[in-house]
């Protein structure tokens, strides 16, 4: 009676109401607890598909459960510092903000900043492009970056709330997973595996729980569990360059985002409010050390150097005169040559080929927060698919880039988007929503090659910078030139992307 009903196409309510009724009988001896979708990973993407499933009215009967080891709890109660913010932030594109809306009504707005105006330059190309209001639709801001723990304590608040929620929060680590076969209510080993309509996925957690799910949610990162329970094959190919991270503090207010691309990989300022800046350094692993290692008084000369050398040789020197542990050589005057810098940037005209065109430069940069200073690998990965048998895959558990266009947790909730999208349409047409033929191969259509896309874009321009062969260097200052000359290709330039 029970497997006919799970097997049947009726109703969303009706067969929602038959597998749970499955469970409550069957199931119980064994102590399992029987969801619609379970996600795995509570970080901002894993939160925010549980917000979209918590707040979205087509998705009210679906009975859901989230799993960290992380205390959501306690992150719903974050209260952030007065001084400071966290050295971990997104650049949330304006599509983004909007499918947030109710998770953006959570987080604490005060420590948002939104920026329409963007300088990219190019140091060997001596070039750069401005983005401004006047490239984007109307008063809306282009971005917005926010803090990940203000993004997932809004995210928290949310899941937390326990007056008609469908949603069920586990503080747990996942222990195994495991098929679970409804019709001989056996586990099924993985030799023995076949994916038929009644096998679905069993977690066992480490608070003794024991979960099983229409639909499991990968959400859990580049290392997903997930993935490898699923036997989906991964490819990962290292940048051998890591991202330098910090909270920097202005000499002056700012709502500018800078990003110089150098040789050794760019260097971005993303504001904060009230002169605060998120700082991303992404640099060779082989300079990384003395980076790391050099004080925080040192670290910021080197900071404010990077945005106004002009000779990639003087950058070069300087770098290789720092000693591995991070001590500066006595005969080096390493103040001396920041006061050289700022003279230089009294003539911004001398970053630029173009006398009449100066390139505009971030303010000096005049403390960062102690503590704040943290690096963390560059990698392009990519899933061969986003699904498999009652299992899909979302942001980093799929797919990472490199960062230097801001786009990795953007490309995770446009993951998202499409995943509800189907999983709704799902619902409306009485079918199952862990069907690979009405969930997971539309989406992994949809999301699949858009990613990859999206991918090699940010891979190929990520090279392009980084070359130092002169024919490439002044075709990029000429190509940047062009397009900052052209307000109407910069306008639907951003409008791909930030709307």
């Amino acid at each position: 009676m029970f497997v006919n009903a799970l097997k049947s196409r009726c109703l969303a309510t009706k067969s929602f109401a038959s597998f749970r009724q499955f469970s409550s009988t069957r199931s119980s001896l064994q102590n399992a607890l029987q969801y619609d979708v379970t996600i795995i990973g509570a970080g901002i993407a894993g939160s925010s598909l549980a917000c979209a499933l918590k707040s979205q009215e087509i998705f009210k009967n679906l009975k859901v459960a989230i799993v960290d080891p992380a205390p959501i709890k306690k992150i719903a109660e974050w209260n952030p510092p007065l001084d400071s913010f966290s050295n971990r932030t997104v650049q949330i594109t304006n599509a983004t903000q909007r499918f947030l809306k109710r998770v953006w009504d959570s987080v604490f707005q005060e420590r948002i900043q939104s920026y329409s105006k963007v300088v990219v330059s190019d140091f060997l190309g001596k070039s750069s492009v401005k983005f401004d209001d006047s490239v984007g639709t109307g008063n809306d801001s282009a971005a917005f970056l926010i803090e990940n723990i203000n993004l997932t304590s809004g995210c928290a608040k949310i899941l937390t709330q326990t007056e008609n929620s469908n949603v069920d929060v586990y503080t747990a680590k996942v222990e195994e997973i495991s098929h679970y076969d409804a019709s001989s209510e056996t586990t099924v080993p993985p030799s023995e595996f076949s994916p038929k309509t009644q096998i679905y996925p069993q977690l066992s957690l480490s608070d003794n729980s024991c979960i099983r799910t229409r639909l499991l949610i990968g959400t859990d990162g580049a290392n997903s569990v997930v993935r490898k329970f699923a036997n989906i094959s991964h490819s990962v190919y290292p940048y051998e360059q890591s991202g330098l991270v910090a909270c920097a503090m202005f000499s002056e207010l700012n709502n500018t985002a800078y990003q110089r691309f150098l040789p050794t990989g760019p260097i971005v300022f993303l504001p904060h409010p009230n002169g605060f800046a998120n700082l991303i350094w992404s640099i060779d692993n082989n300079v990384l050390s003395k980076l790391k290692n050099v004080s925080d008084e040192t670290f910021v000369t080197l900071v404010n150097m990077a945005f106004r050398l002009r000779s990639y040789s003087d950058l070069e020197y300087i770098l290789n005169s720092i000693n591995e542990d991070g001590s500066i050589p006595e005969n080096f005057d390493l103040d001396k040559e920041l006061e050289w810098c700022k003279r230089l940037s009294l003539d911004p005209s001398s970053q630029s080929s173009n006398p009449n065109e100066p390139i505009s430069l971030p303010p000096l940069v005049k403390s960062i927060t102690k503590g704040s200073r943290q690096s963390f690998p560059y990698r392009l990965s990519n899933a061969s698919t986003y699904y498999s048998h009652r299992i899909a895959l979302v942001g980093d558990a799929a797919h990472t880039m490199h960062p230097l266009a801001g786009m990795g947790f953007n490309s995770g909730v446009y993951d998202i988007i499409e995943l509800c999208k189907y999983i709704s349409k799902a619902i409306s047409n009485g079918e199952d929503i862990g069907s690979t033929e009405y969930v997971l191969k539309p989406y992994n259509s949809a999301r699949y090659a858009a990613d990859v896309a999206l991918q090699s874009y940010v891979d190929e321009l990520w090279h392009l910078f980084r070359s130092k062969n002169p024919i490439i260097t002044t075709g990029r200052g000429i190509a940047m030139r062009l397009l900052d000359k052209f307000p109407l290709i910069k306008s639907q330039v951003v409008k791909q992307i930030m709307y």
